[in-house]
């Protein structure tokens, strides 16, 4: 399998997640070597962390004292599968600490060229809109007050505030946020999402360190740029850690960081919290967040998903950034067909991807798994590579 996809679309890296099956790791890391691809741990940090356990009490606190999951416009499938997507602190030490020490024993063990960082953010509102609004836990509350010299309680109290008012907008007071960054100003809450991304950055530093010790390349898993102040994750932060940046700007994936659960589940919470809006009001005021178009009615955004043309308008946004850091960009893009994750990537969808990821990245991640991509995918993979000589594909 990875030697075909080597022949046919010369990938250039493979991201290895086995749930901690060693066996299995050095089988695949080994496959890859044989035929000239560079093999990655694909390691989640914050969430699903292979070979460890966290404590109930190392999981995010939110501001209404919920852990793990909220209620507000939460994915009901949230749970269901082996991926719990139940997020710890990243500053409990002890839970870092401990998944720190199985992330270097596989760095130790094992022959990878490099890391794929996965998780290293937030939960999104598919956990529950509540659980954007954390972390309240006491060590939270400790660093918090030390780094801005006052109370992270004043931060629960605009987020009370935030919610109130969201409860009493009608189409007539719309607020006319342009962006989330923007909505934290405006309410009162930029320190606490300043404080968020800046303790994943500096979780995501601690793991990259580590493996740059080690001459490995690293590479980050990201939010979409418009959704990532959501999570935590700020690009110009984490360009100085990565090697190389992967926006998972997937817009047919029914999953979290797939763009139409994020957007239905965006959609339910605040047709939940504002409910004077109404539908049509709430995706009016989305669209002002995020500046995209989409199905209006869910039914026909898990069906169709959004228009490729997302991906150049994300890409594009990157680049108008001006990332300080030398963090190269790969467009994540899915290219799997199988009926069991409801997602059927067709090589007409996947030129359109490729088309419009031409001009703001250079290369792309064809995801997420090697298994179900088709060779007529890969074969298209091959040929745009061709055409653009300088793009490689993992």
């Amino acid at each position: 399998m990875i030697l075909r996809a080597k022949e046919v679309a010369d990938i250039d890296s493979l991201m290895i997640w086995t749930d901690h099956d060693l066996e299995l790791y050095e089988e695949l890391i080994n496959a890859c070597r044989k035929c000239g691809v560079a093999p990655y741990l694909w390691f989640p940090v914050l969430a699903d962390v292979q070979g460890t356990l966290i404590a109930e009490t190392d999981l995010l606190l939110t501001y209404n004292g919920s852990r793990g999951y909220g209620k507000i416009g939460a994915w009901r499938q949230l749970g269901s599968s082996e991926e719990s997507f139940r997020f710890y602190c990243p500053n409990r030490e002890g839970a870092v600490d401990g998944v720190f020490r199985v992330y270097t024993g596989l760095l130790d063990r094992l022959d990878f060229a490099g890391v794929m960082l996965d998780r290293i953010r937030y939960p999104s509102v598919v956990n529950g809109f509540e659980t954007i609004f954390s972390c309240f836990c006491d060590a939270c509350e400790r660093d918090f007050l030390q780094t801005y010299g006052e109370p992270l309680e004043l931060q629960k109290k605009a987020t009370a505030s935030l919610l109130s008012r969201l409860c009493q907008v009608t189409g007539r007071d719309m607020p006319g946020w342009r962006s989330f960054e923007e909505l934290w100003q405006a309410e009162g809450l930029s320190h606490l999402f300043d404080f968020r991304k800046r303790s994943i950055a500096r979780i995501a530093e601690r793991f990259s360190a580590q493996a740059r010790k080690r001459s490995l390349q690293v590479g980050l898993d990201l939010y979409s740029y418009s959704l990532a102040p959501l999570v935590g994750q700020d690009y110009d932060l984490l360009s100085r850690v990565g090697d190389w940046l992967k926006p998972m700007t997937y817009c047919h994936a029914i999953g979290p960081a797939g763009l139409p659960l994020e957007l239905a589940c965006l959609q339910e919470a605040f047709q939940t919290l504002s409910p004077r809006l109404g539908a049509a009001g709430v995706k009016r005021l989305l669209m002002g967040l995020l500046g995209w178009d989409w199905p209006g009615n869910v039914e026909e955004l898990h069906q169709l998903g959004l228009s490729e043309e997302i991906i150049a308008i994300e890409l594009k946004r990157i680049s108008a950034r001006k990332l300080s850091g030398g963090a190269r960009i790969f467009a994540g893009i899915e290219a799997v067909r199988n009926p069991d994750f409801h997602i059927d990537i067709t090589a007409e969808i996947l030129e359109r991807y490729l088309a419009h990821a031409r001009q703001g990245a250079t290369g792309i991640i064809a995801s997420w798994n090697l298994v179900y991509i088709p060779e007529e995918n890969l074969k298209v993979i091959a040929a745009f590579k061709q055409r653009e000589g300088r793009w490689k594909p993992s």
